[in-house]
């Protein structure tokens, strides 16, 4: 019981450092038994046992810091994480896969022109080219 009457709310905003939004679901952590989430506008509260204490500011999208808290009051920003992601292509696998068929059924095939025939009609329907 002592712990809780000698115990400092710290109270604080985490927002964008570009944007200056506040930034939703920030885990502030000062150790394993004290720490919590910001809310839906970046606001948190903190009990700790006693200031100065050690503070850990993370977020997913966030780079994570580490300040010593010595005011029961703060105002922090974050820096957005940037990473490039590679292309993806979209494609039509349907159509890739009839034109591999297309391509092995010209070679199976033996000269046939009905077979040959059939197999590039059924492409062109399928890639949208009128017959």
């Amino acid at each position: 019981m002592p712990n809780l009457l000698l115990a400092q709310t710290i109270k604080g905003k985490i927002t964008d450092e570009l944007s200056n939004d506040g930034v939703a679901y920030v885990t502030v952590q000062a150790d394993a038994k004290h720490k919590t989430i910001s809310n839906e506008n970046g606001e948190f509260e903190l009990a700790v046992s006693s200031l100065p204490c050690d503070l850990t500011i993370s977020h997913i999208s966030y780079q994570p810091i580490k300040i010593k808290a010595n005011d029961i009051i703060l105002n922090l920003k974050l820096k957005a994480i940037v990473q490039n992601l590679e292309e993806v292509v979209v494609g039509n696998h349907a159509l890739s896969l009839m034109k591999s068929a297309y391509t092995k059924a010209i070679k199976i095939v033996d000269e046939s022109y009905y077979a040959k025939a059939f197999f590039a009609r059924l492409l062109m329907k399928l890639t949208g080219q009128s017959i």
